[in-house]
């Protein structure tokens, strides 16, 4: 079976203390979340794995909208399209 994944980078800085406490205790098992630095800023990395392109691009969705009501507001730095893996 064939894997799909799709990474996204939130700012650091600009995450939300509940957020960030949820990216570090609490995500699903198809989320994987790692510290790194891109272009001189500190990004938390995010990590979206699934069986299809539809099963990632759903959760991308869900997972779009939870970092927003979360009132998230700096920068992200996603791919430009889903992978197979």
């Amino acid at each position: 079976m064939m894997s799909y994944k799709f990474s996204m980078g939130l700012e650091a800085k600009a995450v939300p203390s509940l957020l960030g406490q949820w990216l570090e205790n609490s995500l699903p098992v198809d989320f994987t979340v790692k510290p790194c630095t891109r272009l001189g800023l500190r990004f938390i990395e995010v990590t979206i794995t699934g069986d299809t392109a539809e099963d990632v691009a759903s959760k991308h969705r869900a997972f779009a909208k939870v970092v927003r009501a979360c009132g998230f507001r700096g920068v992200i730095l996603k791919d430009k399209k889903i992978q197979r893996i």
